[in-house]
């Protein structure tokens, strides 16, 4: 891009009138050694005196940019346009905040979820297994008894057995014995 061109550019960023400083930004901006005044005026584009200057050749025209009336209305559209753009983010993120709010609601859910089945199966595995150790003791215990109560019932059998014969010998010596007394009876 030519010179010119850089400093019509450079002229329209600034309107249609031109302070130092902004002629002192331009000056920078296109790396110009004398005055802006006197580059432009060596491109054919007038700029006049003073400290806050009009440029009428500059920025009136409709070929060269915008009249101030002109100027306003692009600046307040400009506006307009980026308060919109802003707006629109803003409805963006909170649209953004909000999903992803709703994303660690649900999360978090099923964390919680997850977190009591796990609970319950540990409550239910330590009931089993606290049954499972009842029982253990009781059917130990159980065989262990059944020990104890087939040994006494082995001793009660003994016994009845031992009795038993003795009191058949006795029934049989009482036998005799009243079989004698009868015999000596007369």
């Amino acid at each position: 891009m030519g010179k010119k061109q850089q400093l019509k550019n450079q002229l329209n960023k600034v309107g249609g009138t031109l302070n130092s400083s902004e002629l002192d930004k331009i000056k920078e901006k296109l790396n110009i050694s004398g005055g802006v005044k006197d580059f432009a005026k060596d491109l054919n584009i007038k700029i006049g005196g003073g400290s806050k200057t009009s440029n009428p050749e500059y920025g009136y025209s409709s070929a060269q940019g915008f009249t101030p009336a002109e100027f306003d209305y692009q600046s307040a559209s400009n506006l307009l346009n980026a308060q919109g753009n802003i707006d629109t983010q803003i409805a963006n993120i909170n649209s953004d905040a909000a999903r992803y709010v709703t994303e660690l609601q649900t999360g978090a859910q099923k964390d919680i979820a997850n977190t009591q089945a796990g609970a319950t199966r540990y409550v239910a595995d330590r009931e089993l297994e606290s049954n499972l150790g009842v029982e253990n003791i009781r059917a130990k215990g159980a065989i262990d008894l059944q020990g104890i109560v087939n040994a006494g019932m082995a001793n009660v059998e003994n016994i009845r057995g031992e009795y038993g014969i003795k009191g058949k010998k006795v029934d049989r010596s009482t036998a005799i014995l009243g079989g004698l007394v009868s015999a000596f009876n007369f």
